[in-house]
């Protein structure tokens, strides 16, 4: 019994290391993945921004779809997308260690 409970010491002991040397990384990466996410939006809403803004001088028809109105709409909807990335991908960016604990132990349950 004293061998079984020796083990299960040393085997503890050793979770508890490997634990302290993953703990960063693992933090590190909820951090990187909250930041591509928000990047990976923002790319796309920032050329479809350029590009409204070099059709600028063109003109609003609402009768028939031009390129403008499109890149209008095309607009709104990635910066409303782009919105909702950063709201829910912000808090994992500021505070990555409280959202890896929060994390690991939703999936404990």
């Amino acid at each position: 019994m004293e061998k079984l409970i020796e083990s299960l010491e040393k085997l503890a002991a050793t979770m508890g290391q490997t634990v302290e040397v993953l703990w960063p990384h693992a933090v590190r990466g909820v951090a990187i993945e909250g930041v591509v996410w928000i990047v990976v939006w923002a790319v796309p809403l920032i050329i479809c921004r350029i590009i409204a803004h070099n059709l600028r001088d063109d003109e609003w028809d609402w009768d028939a779809p031009s390129r403008k109105n499109i890149t209008f709409i095309v607009s709104m909807v990635l910066l409303f997308i782009e919105v909702l990335v950063v709201g829910t991908n912000l808090p994992q960016v500021l505070e990555p260690v409280g959202y890896s604990a929060w994390e690991m132990i939703s999936r404990l349950k």
